[in-house]
C-alpha cells in the first residue's frame, strides 16, 4: 500500500546496478525487482535509533539500471529541514539498507529493501538525487514544467511574461 496525496519532494537513484560499491559489493539487475511499487521509510544516514530520524517515505521504482525512488518528506521539523538541505543541494546522495541478501561472491542477486536514506555520501557513487520538485499551494514544478491544481472558477489567466489574458 502506498500513501501519496501530493507530489513528491524529490526523486533519484537509490542505487544503480552493476556499480562497485564502497563495501565491495555489486548489485545485479533485478536484485530488488520484487520491491517495485512498494513504500519504504526514508531515513537520515541509516539511523534507526529514533522517530526523528525517519524523514518521510519513498516509493520504489525498479528499472533495468537500478532502483529509482520518489521521496515524500513529512511536514515535521526534521522533514522540513531535510527538504531545505535537498533543495539547496547540500544533501544530494542516497543509500539503501537491505537484509535477506543472497549473493554469488560479491554479486548481490536478491535482497529485501528496508529503507532508503538521505546520506552525505552513499556506498554507491551513482546513487544521487537528480530531481527536486518545488510545490506550493496546489502547484509544483518538475523539470521546468508547472502542474497546477485549481479549485473554483477562473475569471482570468495571466502569463507573467506578456500579461496576455485568456
Amino acid at each position: 500500500m502506498t500513501v501519496q496525496n501530493r507530489p513528491a519532494d524529490f526523486s533519484g537513484w537509490a542505487t544503480k546496478y552493476d556499480v562497485l560499491c564502497s563495501d565491495g559489493l555489486v548489485l545485479r539487475p533485478g536484485t530488488f525487482a520484487h520491491e517495485d511499487g512498494k513504500q519504504i521509510p526514508l531515513v537520515y544516514q541509516h539511523d534507526h535509533s529514533g522517530l526523528t530520524n525517519v524523514l518521510g517515505h519513498a516509493i520504489v521504482h525498479e528499472r533495468p539500471e537500478g532502483v529509482r525512488v520518489e521521496a515524500y518528506l513529512d511536514p515535521t521539523p526534521e522533514g522540513e529541514n531535510a527538504k531545505a538541505k535537498v533543495k539547496s543541494g547540500t544533501i544530494n546522495a542516497l543509500s539503501i539498507y537491505a537484509d535477506q541478501v543472497q549473493k554469488d561472491g560479491n554479486a548481490v542477486r536478491h535482497a529485501r529493501l528496508l529503507e532508503v536514506s538521505l546520506v552525505l555520501r552513499g556506498a554507491n557513487p551513482q546513487a544521487q538525487i537528480d530531481e527536486v520538485f518545488a510545490h506550493k499551494d496546489g502547484a509544483y514544478v518538475e523539470n521546468g514544467e508547472a502542474y497546477i491544481s485549481i479549485e473554483g472558477a477562473i475569471d482570468t489567466l495571466e502569463h507573467a511574461e506578456d500579461s496576455t489574458q485568456y
